[in-house]
């Protein structure tokens, strides 16, 4: 394999990664393909399948009984394929309340939770995971317990804790 940096060669380093492309900065991926470059150093990761990793976070966002971080919050927002303005509509309150709630300003209210919850678990999921898409995702400072998912011939399922 070549580096798509500088054409150098990739040598396999690793098969695990802390995903902050993701837009949250405790979920660790296992079985996936970590890559260095001989020439320049740049790293590479191999994630297949992202739109079922996606649902699979997803999945363990809704379901876990702790309230959604600010990070978390705007995960599920991008996971559904909606903007801040119409996520805002959707949720009838104004895009600066929105933002506020996905940068941590305002405690998000336990009534809105649930509702993203449920709009989770009954909307059907985006599944373009354009390279531009995933360069909007911002990576934010780490405040909860890790995520970590393995990757299995089925697809990924959340990795057991030690």
């Amino acid at each position: 394999m070549k580096c798509a940096e500088c054409g150098g060669n990739l040598k396999v380093t690793g098969d695990t990664h802390r995903y902050v492309e993701s837009g949250l900065p405790n979920v660790v991926l296992h079985g996936v393909q970590v890559r260095k470059c001989d020439k320049c150093g740049e790293d590479e990761v191999a994630i297949p399948n992202i739109a079922g990793l996606h649902r699979r976070i997803a999945a363990m966002l809704v379901t876990r009984n702790s309230a959604l971080a600010a990070a978390e919050f705007r995960f599920l927002r991008q996971y559904l394929g909606q903007s801040s303005m119409d996520f805002a509509k959707t949720l009838g309150v104004t895009p600066e309340t929105l933002s506020r709630w996905e940068n941590a300003k305002r405690d998000i209210p336990p009534v809105v939770d649930r509702v993203v919850r449920l709009l989770v678990v009954t909307t059907q999921p985006r599944t373009d995971y354009s390279a531009d898409m995933l360069a909007k995702i911002r990576p934010t400072a780490p405040k909860n317990a890790r995520m970590e998912l393995r990757l299995r011939k089925e697809g990924w399922e959340a990795e057991k804790a030690a």
